[in-house]
């Protein structure tokens, strides 16, 4: 009897905690937008304009002079992002400290000036004290290493997203994100500008895009899943702390320039954006933010412009962050609607890019700061981003932020539908604002417990596993390189070329190696040499920079070269005596001596590796050297990346201790690898079948089936060339025959979820049926044979796929997802129910009735004479009743509607009472045959 008891309380709390999750996010979000619509009433118009402005500023440590407090104190601005190309940073070992203090200073700035009365409203002479709102800390921290993260050291190491992509895993896309989060929240950053949603579909075009290694991939079903894993991560670890700007919205991965040098020009149609690159965008703002952990708190609007956006390929739009016609159309979109109704946060990119200026030259017009701002935010952008924003004219870029802030809040009096545009944006900001401080400013949980520092930097076991998955073996196949290339050994000579560059930290800070000249060699002796495994002579391996080879082979070098360059008669020996020639490579730029220096000696002397080996290790983008250039390696290799772990891996693969077992998540023109091909199911692959009918939600597996019956069929999960599961939406045909019968195999089409296909026929006939499926080129199947017993059906049988749609299962998840049963079109499901959203009152209503029956409860259990305990378990029971009873009502279960159209929202008071009083009842009568049975 007392297991009894235990597991009905047991249930009971697990219910009542499950049914009340939904109102308790639902409860949340109001109450996020009751607080901000307070906050938004209190606040001057020059406290309204503040919050939509983010600035950069010069320095890492800011005095009460300076520009960036006078903006903070005084204009209360919305917040700063901070970049290493404003030298906000400082080297190792004073980095995690200095950056701490710097963000404690500028909260502490903002929160003490809200502490005393000042005449912020210029047109009131009454001192008033101004909102307390947080400021926003904003960074990119793109993973790879420089020159895509501002911070360069001293973080535990972060893999590119291309390499992340590499490995086909969203559960490490989530672990790298979880890891990123961590680490930004404890130095008090709330906001992360990333990752890139970007699709790259042909490497042929989106290679002047400049996105380099910046994207998940070139599928837009897999960017999708690693984009919201990544986002995932992030919320987890930062405890949701560290809100997320999704970037490059719509997307631009068919650019052919960098948007942050010209505004890039793409032909796209707002259908064509909506198949491919608006996907990723799409998955991760399917609801209001907060609601999801994977959804985006934001979208960083692209400086793109688009050809034939609406059909018509002679007309072009403005830049998107400009252009308000294009922006509403993205927005209008139903794909977004509920997200940005939900406060879906937008904010425009750099809008004193230099591809902004060249664009504001090209019309014959001069740069003004305030009028690209007005620009910006009435094309509907809610955060506005000033970073080297000074107008043609001003003596700085100070001026020109304080006058653009002036010119809004004076417009904000002036004009009315801009100030009600005002107010949306606002609103929204705040409401982020609130979400990452759990409703409530508190500037001891806006800057985070300074002893979080001390254990930053100290995971590696993330980016090793990474790299292990993503090393992808390019050329030549994996059984063609086991026989045609075997390990050094120790009479051979070795000769290391590393793409090494200069980095640093802010502009008066020390130089650090991008990619360190003998690394990989270290690696190799450590490993191997003496000390290791002895399979080579240290005295046979040597490192040059790719800056040596190419002042070897004649190129001159530039005035931009920062690297010491070696005797070109020391490389010539080296070289010529080698047997190995080990090239570390990032991709080639016209602006960095030597890194096109492997392609040169590739392309004009071939006499310099004769019955040489050559393999290269690639730790940017894999489609850097074309076919010809592949032709003459013997070996190469992609990594992705390049933190240390990343370059220590290649000495394993050097040696055959490791394998290349990635696959590259975008296409590789120079040999022959097409991602559409790739991730098209594989033709080798036999797909099995699984044949049942549902009998009270039970799978009922037999070899006799009835006329009528609903037959359901499933695959198990198909996959494609690299053995990862097909994309959602792949196309699969289950055929459906009775042999030595005169009539047409019925063909019933439907598309993959998870990499399942599943489809529901009813049976329509009897005889013998034989079933089979087909998936694109698998067009190899088990055979499924059933007999139908009963009398032909004379009406025509209707066969339809049920494809489901919940949410994607991870990838290594191998058991099929359930399959529900048929309807009709537009019948609901029993248990396909719509939550009620009950508002502020409906809560309010239910919360009393929980307290007019715990309070009942315990009265009824004292006059019982109970013991105390007793009386208190009683009431704690009921409260679960209670709220038992309230979400019924909130997810509208059977007879709900009823009772809501009869006595409105009297009805959360009524069900919260009838919950707790039918659990009161219950729990009395235990207690009674306890007590006195």
């Amino acid at each position: 009897m007392m297991d009894m008891k235990r597991s009905l309380i047991v249930f009971l709390i697990v219910a009542s905690s499950l049914l009340a999750q939904h109102s308790i996010a639902k409860a949340t979000i109001l109450l996020q937008q009751d607080n901000a619509a307070r906050l938004l009433e209190n606040m001057t118009p020059e406290e309204l304009i503040g919050q939509l402005f983010v600035v950069t500023f010069q320095g890492n440590k800011p005095v009460e002079t300076e520009d960036v407090i006078e903006l903070i104190k005084d204009h209360h601005i919305s917040g700063v992002v901070l970049s290493s190309s404003f030298d906000n940073f400082v080297d190792q070992p004073d980095t995690f400290a200095n950056i701490y203090d710097l963000i404690s200073t500028l909260q502490n700035a903002e929160y003490e000036s809200s502490m005393e009365p000042s005449l912020i409203d210029q047109t009131s002479p009454t001192p008033k004290r101004p909102e307390y709102i947080p400021l926003i800390i904003a960074i990119s921290q793109e993973g790879g290493g420089a020159p895509y993260s501002q911070i360069i050291s001293g973080l535990s190491p972060i893999p590119s997203q291309m390499a992340i992509g590499a490995t086909w895993n969203p559960d490490l896309a989530k672990a790298v994100g979880e890891l990123v989060g961590y680490e930004l929240q404890a130095l008090g950053f709330n906001l992360l500008l990333g990752p890139s949603l970007d699709v790259l579909e042909d490497p042929r075009i989106i290679e002047p895009s400049g996105l380099g290694v910046r994207s998940f991939g070139g599928d837009p079903y897999w960017v999708n899943l690693m984009g919201k894993a990544y986002i995932e991560g992030i919320h987890i670890g930062s405890d949701g702390r560290l809100a997320v700007i999704a970037k490059h919205f719509p997307g631009i991965g068919g650019g052919d320039r960098p948007s942050s040098e010209e505004i890039p020009t793409v032909r796209k149609s707002i259908s064509e954006l909506h198949q491919i690159d608006l996907v990723p965008f799409f998955a991760v703002a399917s609801e209001s933010p907060g609601a999801n952990l994977s959804t985006a708190d934001g979208f960083l609007i692209s400086n793109v412009r688009y050809q034939g956006f609406q059909g018509n390929i002679r007309a072009t739009t403005l830049p998107v962050s400009l252009d308000r016609e294009a922006y509403n159309q993205l927005m209008a979109l139903e794909e977004l609607e509920e997200w940005r109704a939900g406060g879906g946060l937008t904010m425009s990119d750099a809008l004193g890019s230099r591809a902004i200026r060249r664009f504001i030259e090209s019309l014959g017009q001069t740069y003004k700061g305030h009028l690209i701002a007005k620009d910006a935010f009435l094309a509907g952008n809610d955060l506005l981003y000033l970073t080297n924003v000074k107008s043609d004219g001003d003596p700085d870029e100070a001026t020109t932020v304080k006058s653009t802030l002036a010119f809004f809040a004076q417009k904000y009096r002036e004009d009315t539908v801009f100030a009600q545009r005002v107010d949306e944006a606002v609103l929204r900001i705040l409401k982020y604002k609130l979400r990452i401080y759990n409703n409530e400013f508190n500037i001891d949980r806006v800057i985070p417990d300074r002893d979080e520092i001390d254990s930053l930097g100290t995971k590696q076991d993330v980016a090793i596993e990474i790299a292990r998955k993503a090393a992808t073996l390019i050329s030549p196949l994996a059984v063609e390189g086991e026989n045609r290339l075997g390990p050094p050994n120790t009479q051979e000579r070795m000769i290391f070329f590393t793409d090494t560059r200069v980095i640093r930290q802010c502009t008066t800070c020390k130089a650090q190696y991008d990619m360190p000249i003998s690394l990989l060699q270290d690696e190799v002796s450590r490993l191997y040499g003496s000390g290791g495994a002895g399979q080579i002579g240290e005295w046979n391996l040597s490192s040059y920079t790719m800056a040596d080879l190419a002042n070897y082979l004649g190129i001159l070098p530039t005035d931009n070269n920062q690297l010491p360059l070696s005797p070109k008669e020391e490389v010539e020996q080296n070289l010529l005596s080698a047997d190995w020639l080990v090239f570390s490579i990032l991709h080639s730029s016209t602006d960095i001596y030597g890194s096109d220096a492997l392609k040169r000696l590739l392309d004009s002397r071939q006499d310099l590796f004769i019955n040489k080996k050559i393999v290269v290790f690639s730790h940017d983008v894999p489609y850097d050297l074309d076919a010809t250039d592949i032709s003459k390696i013997d070996l190469y290799y992609a990594l992705y990346s390049k933190p240390t772990c990343f370059i220590e891996y290649t000495a394993r693969l050097l040696f055959k201790e490791a394998s290349g077992d990635g696959h590259s998540p975008v296409s590789l023109p120079g040999v022959g690898y097409d991602l559409i091909d790739i991730t098209s199911p594989d033709s080798e692959q036999v797909i099995s079948l699984l044949v049942y009918t549902l009998f009270e939600g039970e799978v009922v597996q037999k070899e006799v089936y009835d006329v009528g019956e609903i037959l359901q069929i499933e695959t198990n999960k198909i996959v494609d060339a690299n053995g990862n599961q097909v994309p959602d939406g792949t196309p699969v045909e289950f055929i459906l025959d009775f042999p030595g019968e005169n009539i047409p195999s019925l063909e019933v089409s439907t598309t993959t979820v998870s990499g399942f296909g599943k489809a529901s026929v009813t049976l329509d006939r009897p005889g013998a049926l034989t079933i089979k499926v087909e998936s694109s080129t698998a067009r190899v199947s088990e055979l499924k044979q059933i007999t139908v017993q009963g009398e032909m059906i004379e009406q025509t049988p209707i066969a339809s796929a049920v494809v489901e749609t919940q949410e994607q299962v991870s990838t290594e998840t191998e058991e099929p997802l359930p399959l529900p049963t048929e309807t009709a079109e537009n019948e609901i499901l029993p248990n396909e129910v719509k939550a009620r959203v009950l508002g502020v009152e409906g809560l309010t209503l239910g919360l009393l009735g929980v307290f007019i029956t715990s309070g009942f409860a315990y009265s009824i259990a004292s006059v019982q004479h109970t013991d105390s305990t007793t009386r208190i378990r009683i009431a704690i029971l009921t409260v679960m009743g209670s709220l038992i009873g309230y979400n019924y009502l909130a997810f509208g279960f059977p007879g709900t509607e009823y009772l809501f159209v009869q006595i409105g929202q009297l009805a959360s008071l009524f069900s919260s009472i009838a919950g707790g009083g039918f659990l009161l009842i219950v729990t009395l009568i235990i207690v009674k045959s306890r007590y006195w049975g």
